[in-house]
């Protein structure tokens, strides 16, 4: 609880005794800090001294979990400019205090901290170190009560099939790359057969935290060659259907309930090479899902459908893969997936039947930096009509960092 002493300071005690009752008190004394700075912060933009100076291009570092106006927007260097023509730099340290002791709060209403925080010794140490020369952020303010630069890793929906529930954060492009190609075999005609994937390209943008925009594009080709019948020989490539789509969070995990993110596209046939692209618009939608397991272990797993743009055949897709994390910096999987195409009658309806196309693959990502990955798989074809096997690697990278 809050205690206030004979000298005026200000401490927290006794975390274990009432939790629930100090979070209330923080919560409390959170906001009336929080209505005194927003209060000091109209009067000093107010000034005829800050109004008239030009804005100095250094923001202060933030982050997603803070998004308070005087921390957000406030330069150092114009904040000492400013108190020059107050008295004695009064407000200068009065504006500093103030955000030791706001982050301080706020640290304790969304973390369960292990011991109190001393906040007189910070506001101590803070004003031994302030000397009016220009100071940045780090030396004006202790390094403990500042907010941590965001450092959430990379989420990509590749190399495995099974998309993540994860959104690119606000404002941030990330681009995943690959190629990979699939091996196969047609005994009928002594053929075999390699489908090239030179590069595909995921686009996404965020656009908020609940919502990204998706662009896909591939170069794409295929090559037969048979032993029997060199008629059947072909090598062709080209560009296939530029699809459109997004991602949508839909809601967190909690509990046994998985986070789930719904994602949808359109392929479009207006673009790509005759060989490859659709002939009419082909929609896909899935559902994304994932559970954490334990510190090591998550399972995710999808579940959708998508139309060909040829006929009127929908394909059920489903996927799930087991995320193991190795060492630091270096995860794998173990997935199995499959689509399940509708047949067809003479009337072209649905005869009832499935065209089944099972597979099974596993591979490796590797965290360069949080915002760069690398990434190498590879699998097999489980049914009669999938590939014998396949190959792929690729790199996805996040900016601005």
């Amino acid at each position: 609880m809050w205690r206030h002493t004979n000298n005026g300071e200000f401490f927290i005690n006794n975390f274990n005794k009432k939790v629930q009752r100090d979070e209330i008190l923080c919560a409390f004394l959170c906001l009336c800090f929080k209505i005194i700075s927003d209060r000091f912060y109209s009067l000093l933009t107010s000034s005829p001294a800050y109004t008239q100076k030009p804005p100095l291009a250094k923001p202060l570092r933030t982050t997603t979990h803070y998004s308070w106006k005087p921390l957000r927007d406030w330069r150092i260097e114009t904040l000492y400019e400013t108190t020059i023509h107050m008295k004695k730099n009064l407000y200068h340290l009065l504006f500093a205090l103030l955000c030791v002791v706001e982050v301080n709060a706020q640290n304790v209403l969304m973390t369960d901290p292990p011991s109190a925080p001393d906040l007189f010794q910070q506001a101590d140490t803070m004003v031994n170190m302030i000397a009016y020369n220009g100071e940045t952020i780090d030396e004006i303010i202790p390094e403990s009560s500042q907010v941590p630069p965001t450092t959430t890793p990379i989420a990509t929906d590749r190399p495995d099939q099974t998309e993540c529930p994860f959104l690119v954060p606000p404002k941030m492009f990330q681009i995943e790359t690959g190629a990979s190609v699939e091996y196969d075999k047609d005994p009928s005609t002594s053929s075999k057969i390699k489908n090239y994937t030179y590069n595909t390209t995921l686009l996404k943008y965020g656009i908020s935290r609940q919502w990204e925009f998706r662009f896909i594009a591939e170069y794409l080709g295929t090559k037969i060659t048979s032993r029997t019948d060199r008629t059947l020989n072909r090598n062709v490539s080209g560009m296939n259907s530029i699809a459109v789509g997004t991602k949508i969070f839909i809601c967190e995990e909690r509990g046994i309930i998985p986070k789930v993110a719904l994602l949808a596209h359109l392929e479009l046939p207006y673009f790509g090479s005759s060989q490859f692209k659709v002939k009419h618009l082909a929609p896909r939608f899935r559902f994304s899902m994932q559970n954490t397991l334990s510190e090591r272990f998550t399972l995710s797993y999808n579940v959708g459908g998508e139309w060909d743009g040829d006929s009127q055949n929908a394909t059920i897709i489903y996927t799930a893969s087991l995320g193991i994390s190795l060492v630091r910096n270096l995860n794998m999987f173990i997935e199995a997936y499959g689509f399940m195409t509708e047949n067809s009658n003479v009337e072209n309806e649905f005869s009832g039947s499935f065209t089944n196309d099972h597979r099974a693959d596993a591979g490796f990502t590797y965290l360069i930096k949080n915002n760069l990955q690398l990434d190498v798989s590879g699998g097999i074809g489980i049914s009669k009509v999938s590939p014998d096997s396949f190959l792929s690697c690729g790199l996805s990278w996040r900016f601005p960092q």
